[in-house]
């Protein structure tokens, strides 16, 4: 929602147009339409346009009304990941796919979100099962408000809390789950368990329905979605440039001081605690994953075209 620079919140040009349309299928669909960009130099797009994020959203199986441009009537071009966990429950059926901020049938926020009293201090047991399923949440020093208590400001610690994560969502809050035993560490990556979840479905991957409202952590609106760890790319990570704000000064075009792979965690959405307000609908929130590699080590955006021209006589 905060601004890189002058009417700048970190948009690249898409190559097959930078209106809205194209920014939206840039984002939102599997096969992106247009050339190829630079990964070199970029140039970066101006303006807010918060209704894009809509197409993003539609990696979390979230379909916002009037996305036909972007993804067309039947979402085939915008699939969700088969692992869609996050933090919203669905009421009523697969026509209502968008977000519904009342009491309306779509995806709702928890009737019982997380959100910890404070930064650093984990749930009690008491006020895990208070709290309804949760998706992937946000570290914990940006979880208690909508700006966060993080000394790198929009940078986390990589401290979430995992306790409450694995406790929330087992049929018993009281049970344990061997975090050590699954991932070989006590503190594993989001990115990682997200894995994890998707190579174990069939026990980790379970709706459980709360005050007419399920959480549905694999595909429901659009199915089937895209695999997990399988030869499409995946459909919540990124491969984001990075840059130096202040010395580009964000005057195009930039050259990137490299790429990144981030994993999405969570749907862009409004979300409230009461009346205060945690989340904006502008707020992209992710984990670095690492940087963006191709096969010899070089350093590149995750999805690859080449186009090999022929003379034609």
């Amino acid at each position: 929602g905060s601004t890189y620079g002058s009417g700048n919140f970190g948009y690249l040009e898409a190559s097959g147009g930078n209106g809205a349309q194209a920014i939206s299928q840039a984002l939102g669909r599997t096969e992106i339409p247009g050339d190829c960009i630079s990964a070199d130099s970029i140039m970066t797009k101006t303006g807010l346009q918060v209704s894009v994020l809509d197409a993003l959203n539609t990696r979390f199986d979230v379909y916002a009304n009037g996305l036909n441009q972007a993804c067309g009537n039947s979402n085939q071009l915008c699939p969700p990941s088969n692992n869609s966990r996050k933090d919203l429950m669905h009421k009523g059926n697969t026509n209502s796919c968008a977000f519904a901020s009342g009491n309306g049938s779509g995806w709702h926020e928890a009737p019982r979100p997380y959100f910890p009293a404070s930064g650093t201090i984990p749930l009690t047991q008491a006020q895990i099962n208070a709290t309804s399923p949760m998706g992937y949440p946000r570290d914990m020093c940006h979880a208690i408000s909508a700006n966060g208590n993080c000394s790198g400001g929009q940078i986390g610690t990589g401290i979430w809390d995992r306790n409450a994560y694995f406790k929330t969502n087992s049929a018993n809050y009281a049970s344990n789950f061997d975090v050590s035993g699954a991932f070989g560490t006590a503190t594993p990556t989001r990115y990682q368990v997200y894995k994890y979840e998707a190579a174990n479905a069939g026990t980790r991957l379970l709706t459980q329905t709360e005050t007419g409202n399920t959480s549905r952590p694999q595909p429901y609106c659009r199915t089937p979605g895209i695999a997990v760890g399988g030869t499409a790319i995946d459909r919540r990570v990124l491969s984001v440039a990075v840059v130096n704000c202040t010395g580009a000064n964000l005057s195009n075009p930039i050259n990137p001081v490299k790429w990144v792979d981030v994993f999405l965690t969570e749907p862009s959405v409004n979300r409230r605690n009461g009346t205060t307000h945690v989340t904006e609908q502008s707020d992209v929130y992710v984990e670095v994953v690492g940087a963006t590699t191709l096969g010899g080590g070089t350093t590149a955006a995750q999805q690859i075209r080449r186009d090999v021209p022929y003379l034609i006589r």
